[in-house]
Order: C-alpha cells, then structure tokens, then sequence
C-alpha cells in the first residue's frame, strides 16, 4: 500500500473508532485483510457491540442484520448467546445448548435466565398461531368459529370485541362464494342494504387496527371477495361487478388495490352504466316505444343508476311512469301464456317488485295503483298480494282488498320470514290497526307459528307504546302535557275498540289486560299494582305471579338506551327499576299469602328481592318479618325451612356489615 494510502486509511480508521462506528470499522478492517493486525480493538469492538446488543432491543435487531455482513465473527460466549437468541425466538431447539454455555458476561447471564424461565410456548400460544396461520395460509377454510376462538383466545382485550364483530361478518361474505352463488348467474343471497352495512363495518374495523394486523385479519374477507369478482369477470357480467363496486367500495379497493377507481371506470364503461340523471330520464324516453324486452332491460339499467346515486323526484316520477307501462304490456301479453308460464312469471317478477317498491313515491294512492297494476299483470306473488291485503286494510280499499285475497287463497303460505318482512315494509306498526293482522290469521287459520309471530310483535309494540309514552310524559312534566296524554288516550281507546274484532283468540288476554290496568296509554305505579293483582288473583301464588310477569312487563336490555335516551330523562332502566321496587311492595303487601306458601316460593322471593336496593327500612322489616315466620315453621317440625331462614338471615346480616362499613367510611 502506498504510504499516502495508507495515511489516509489509518486516518478513516481511527475516525471510525473516534465515532464509536465499530460495524463500519470491522468491515473496513476485515475488507483491508488487517483482523490480525488490529487484533486487541477487535476485540474491543465486538466486546462494545454484544454489551449494547444485550441492554437495547434496537441495537439487537441491528447486531443480527450487520452480523451477515462479517465472515470473521469471534467465538465469545456472549456471542454465541446471542445468535442462539435469534434461533430461538424463531422457534428453534436450542434451549439445551444456551444451558451449555459458560464464561457469559454478567448481563448475558441475566439473559439466559430469563430466557430459560419464560414459558412463551404456552397453550393458548400454540392456539392464536393456529388461527393466524389459517387466515394466512387458508383464507377459504375460514369461517366464523375461526374469528370467535381467536377473541375468546385475546379476551378481555379491545381486540376480542372487533374480532367477535369479524365472526359475524365473515359468515355473511362466504355467500358469494357458496355453491348456490356459483351456480346461479342471478344469485342475491346478500341484500344492497346487508352488504353495505357488512362493507362500512369492515372500515370502521380495519381504521381501529394496526395496519400489519388489518392484513392478516382482512385477508379471509378480501380473498372471498376477489373469488367473486373474478367469476363475475369470466362470465363478463360487468353490470354486477360495477354494482358491487358501488354498494361495498371499501372490500373492492382492498381487492383491486391501487387499481381500483381505473377499475371502477372500466367497469362502468362495458356495462354500459348510466352516468348522470339526465342519461338515466333520456335512455327511459328512449325505450318506451321500444318492445317489451327492451323495456324489461332499460328498468334493470336504470335500477342500477338508482341505487348509485342521490335521487330526484322528477328521475322517480319518470321511473315510476316507465315502469306502470311496462307492468300494462306484461298483463296484455299474458292471454298468450301458458299456465307454467304464467306461474314462472309470477315467481320471478315477484320479488323484484317487492324490492322496487323503495323507488315508488310515498303517496298512499300511487303505491296502491301500483300494486293494483303488479296483480292485474300476473306478476304479483305472496309478497306482493300480502302487502296489498295490509295496505287496502290501513286505506280501506275493498276492491284492492279483494284482488288480493282472490290470489292469496290459490298461493300456498309464503312463511313466516315473508310474512314479517312484508310487515316490516309497511309505514305503520300492527299497533293501534289491529285489523292488519286480522286479515292474515283469517287466511291462515293453521299456521300457529305465524299466528304467535304475529301476537308476539302486536304485544312488543303495545308495551313499548306504553313504557315510551310513560317517558315522554314525564320528560314533559314541566309544560303543559294535556295534549300529549290526550294523543294517548285516543291511540290507546282506538286500539280497545279493534281488539274486539281479535277477541276469539286467547292471546287477547295479555293484550285486554293491559289496556285495563294502564287505561291513559302510558305506565303508571297504580296500573302496575292492578296487574299484579290482577294475576295474582288468578291462582293467589307468587310463583305464577312471577312467572306470567314475563308475558306483561317491559324486558329490555342495557343495550336499549339509545339514542332517544337524549329526548326523555326518564329512561328505560328507571323503569325497570320502578317495576320492581312496586313488585317487591305488593308481595310485602301479601306478607300473610307466604306464611303457608311453599319453601320454593319463598325462595323465590328471597333470590328476587334480598338485594341491597331492596334494603330500605321496609324491606329489612319483610325479611326480618319473613325470617320469623319461618321459625314457627321450624318449631312445628318443619326442618326444610331452617336452611332457608339462615340464609336470609345471612344474607341481611351480611348487608348490616356493609351498611355499617359504610358509615365508617363516611365519618
């Protein structure tokens, strides 16, 4: 080497060590072949690295990524503990030889200790990289059980709570890949509205991960999504891809990735999909003298535009006209059909104009001539027929009425699940228009599963009318509530004088009940005391007082404090407070019924109502009460009782010390 080289490498060394830049200094040593040399700061250098490696995870990292970088790496014991570090963090055996090592440096020492004391390969280890590994490896294996074990597995972590929201998701978009989906060309397991609440709940989830995690979680739900793009693709069904692209935009940019709005435009382009209103009103002007065929096609078009866009009342209007022409020329043309034909026509167009009845304008009259027009054609079903059965009851319609009936009797019973749907439609609730089920359980006199379908909801709206109108009065307490209470008056005595049209069927009990203890329309201390007597005066025993309660009394959960919760100040829970303290006072009331009841009615009692909340002066003077009179029943040879009178006595003596801790407390 010549002599101002060599200056000058002697001058970037030392630099080098200056600096503390001993990776760069040992590669510069090692590439200048001077190891020997330099043997004694060789040393040193790597003596530096293994002690920063060894007390900070950053300068670990980098010891095993420069350590590659170097051919001649010194056998030192603390080396080679952290080179079997990197192994077995990687899942390797090397636990029996980092038992072998000797000579370690204090701080590799307390390294090997914890390593050998840290039980990382536990079970529930062993079971999340299960999981993880089939949502990478296997995303088409992946169902929801996969999402739930792995938040039962992650529980009580914020996590959990995202991945038990993902087990249901994942159920719902294996549908587009089911066997039905890949079979049928004009598959719609999944409804607009399922798959965009599914896509939004996806965002909102992957938004709250951390984006390595969102991949691995996201995986499964993008790979069923990109198996049915992909088919839709092969078969050249553009007008469903650029659908779908409208209707879940977060999963098809997942899936199409950078490309997905190039995409989006490209598929709109070979459907042919209407851009703008003024195309959409233009392309129905332009159908109308069209044939039959043609018309069907342009409302499938226009229908997509629909639902991609904001829509105007002059798009409906235009909609709505073009699609009562069409509904006239399908009822000329089927004179000519064949009975199968006709009933094929029926099944197809059924359900298509039950869905596009949220494109109909609001108005009462234009919904009915609609429906008038759908059963005239031939193409209205069950789902048609049933809601214009309801909407000719709600409007008094004899003759829609009767068309409807005339079909309905000649279809066999659409099910339960076509039956609420078509309830759900309507802009009323069964409650106060009672004649809306009327109608349907005359149809159908042996369905008794719809029969209780339909009791069940009329009972769950008349309770709810009355525990929100109980809210509202009192929210109002402070203006004048007149008006109000007599708005509840008039529904609720509405409603009295239909039920009798219901009155040969038993469920009418719990309904006439109701109305006769809580006659204002509104829940009120003296109605609940007139039920409770009211049932219990049927058998006089608790037992089926508490029992029958469940068939009369509001039961929501915690989750039912909504966003109404803001309008009324009494909420719900109050209520469900107030049931029971006035359910405690009217058994303290009939304090003598339990003093020959049976010892499991009495236990009954005490499970209920031997709770803190129920520990007022008048409570404790009722258990206390309760206590004695068990012990007259001990005392004439009754045994049983005992247990049951030490608990209570328990029970209140374990309250007195929690009282009395209290108080402590506050002084």
């Amino acid at each position: 080497m010549a002599k101002a080289k060599k200056k000058r490498f002697s001058k970037e060394l030392d630099k080098l060590w200056r600096t503390a830049k001993y990776w760069e200094w040992l590669r510069l040593v090692e590439r200048e072949d001077l190891v020997q040399a330099q043997s004694a700061r060789w040393q040193e250098a790597w003596h530096h690295l293994c002690r920063w490696a060894l007390r900070l995870p950053g300068h670990l990292e980098e010891f095993w990524q420069r350590l590659a970088e170097l051919k001649h790496i010194p056998d030192t014991p603390d080396i080679v503990l952290l080179r079997q570090l990197k192994d077995f963090l990687e899942d390797e055996e090397v636990r029996l030889a980092i038992v072998a090592l000797i000579g370690l440096s204090p701080a590799a020492q307390l390294l090997r200790e914890k390593l050998l004391d840290w039980s990382w390969e536990s079970a529930q280890d062993k079971k999340i990289g299960r999981c993880i590994k089939i949502l990478i490896n296997q995303p088409e294996k992946v169902t929801g059980r996969t999402f739930t074990e792995l938040g039962a597995l992650l529980a009580p972590t914020p996590l959990s709570e995202s991945l038990q929201s993902l087990s249901k998701a994942i159920n719902q978009i294996r549908k587009f890949n089911s066997k039905t989906a890949r079979g049928n060309r004009n598959w719609v397991g999944l409804e607009d509205r399922d798959l965009k609440i599914l896509d939004n709940r996806l965002d909102q989830i992957a938004g709250s991960l951390d984006p390595v995690l969102r991949e691995v979680l996201l995986y499964p739900f993008i790979y069923q999504a990109v198996q049915h793009f992909e088919r839709l693709v092969i078969r050249e069904d553009f007008d469903e891809l650029s659908h779908l692209a409208s209707v879940v935009p977060f999963l098809f940019s997942q899936a199409a990735g950078s490309q997905a709005e190039n995409l989006k435009n490209r598929c709109r382009h070979l459907a042919g999909e209407i851009a703008t209103e003024q195309e959409a009103v233009d392309y129905l002007k332009q159908a109308l003298p069209q044939d039959l065929e043609t018309k069907v096609a342009a409302l499938g078009k226009v229908r997509l535009a629909l639902k991609s866009r904001d829509l105007s009342e002059r798009l409906l209007r235009e909609f709505h006209s073009f699609y009562k022409r069409v509904l006239d020329e399908i009822g000329h043309r089927q004179k000519e059909l064949s009975p199968r034909e006709k009933i094929d026509l029926m099944r197809v167009m059924d359900p298509i104009l039950f869905r596009d009845l949220e494109w109909l304008p609001d108005e009462p009259y234009e919904v009915r001539v609609f429906l008038n027009k759908s059963i005239d054609s031939g193409c209205g079903g069950a789902l048609i027929c049933t809601l214009a059965l309801l909407a000719a009851e709600l409007t008094s319609d004899s003759g829609l009425k009767q068309k409807a009936l005339a079909n309905l009797q000649k279809l066999p019973y659409p099910g339960d699940k076509q039956i609420i749907r078509v309830l759900k439609t309507l802009s009323e609730t069964i409650f106060p228009h009672v004649r809306l089920i009327k109608s349907l359980l005359e149809l159908y006199p042996t369905e008794a599963n719809m029969r209780k379908l339909l009791f069940d909801q009329l009972l769950e709206e008349v309770k709810t009318f009355l525990l929100t109108n109980a809210r509202a009065i009192d929210f109002e307490k402070s203006f004048n509530i007149n008006k109000s209470a007599k708005l509840f008056l008039k529904d609720t005595l509405f409603f009295k004088n239909n039920l009798n049209d219901l009155k040969n069927y038993e469920e009418v009990v719990v309904l006439k009940d109701l109305l006769e203890c809580f006659p204002e329309g509104y829940l009120t201390a003296n109605g609940y005391r007139s039920l409770f007597l009211k049932i219990y005066c049927c058998r006089k025993s608790f037992d089926f007082l508490f029992s029958q309660l469940d068939k009369y009394v509001i039961k929501f959960s915690g989750a039912m404090h909504s966003e109404d919760e803001i309008f009324f100040n009494f909420t719900v829970g109050d209520w469900l407070d107030k049931q029971e303290e006035l359910l405690f006072h009217f058994v303290i009331d009939n304090l003598d019924d339990l003093q020959t009841a049976p010892l499991d009615t009495i236990q009954l009692v005490v499970d209920r109502f031997c709770q803190p909340e129920f520990m007022e002066s008048k409570g404790l003077n009722f258990f206390l009460s309760l206590s004695n009179r068990l012990e007259g029943r001990i005392k004439a040879g009754e045994s049983a009782a005992e247990a049951l009178q030490n608990r209570i006595m328990s029970l209140l003596l374990k309250y007195r010390q929690t009282r009395t801790g209290r108080r402590g407390t506050r002084r």
